[in-house]
């Protein structure tokens, strides 16, 4: 809920050059994406070597990374 109304207040607030400054958000969306990725192959490589624990921390890490992404 807060990510959305930061989005809108983003979206909405007028700047002096008439409209708000988004170029920020092509690298914020990049990165959060590759963090997906490397979470997911770190998860991956857990599971693979029997860490179950570390491996469902790192799956949310990822989704959370993913959901932000979004």
């Amino acid at each position: 809920v807060a990510a959305l109304g930061f989005l809108a207040w983003l979206l909405l607030y007028p700047r002096a050059t008439g409209g708000a400054d988004l170029r920020f958000m092509p690298p914020l969306n990049a990165v959060l994406n590759a963090t997906a990725a490397v979470l997911l192959v770190a998860g991956r490589v857990a599971i693979s070597r029997g860490h179950r624990e570390l491996h469902r921390r790192l799956m949310v890490a990822a989704f959370v990374a993913s959901a932000l992404f979004l």
